[in-house]
């Protein structure tokens, strides 16, 4: 029985975790461009720098989006 509610109580909070990285806690998103092929793209993870110029970080994808309309790198 305690095993149970043991192994219950973590995938709760596992659950919980992962609905607050989707719902309570805003994710940003990023403006990159791409080093070699000068391609822009929209993250949801910070860039590697090795890779990739980090051009802004943004609350919503809709706002990375319209900035990344507006970047004379992006056009």
């Amino acid at each position: 029985m305690r095993k149970v509610l043991i192994a219950s109580t973590f995938v709760l909070g596992l659950t919980s975790l992962a609905y607050a990285a989707q719902e309570g806690i805003p994710n940003p998103y990023f403006v990159a461009i791409h080093n070699d092929s000068g391609a822009c793209v929209i993250m949801n993870k910070e860039p590697n720098a090795k890779y990739f110029k980090t051009m802004g970080k943004y609350k919503s994808m809709e706002e990375a989006g319209t900035a990344m309309g507006g970047m004379k790198e992006c056009s």
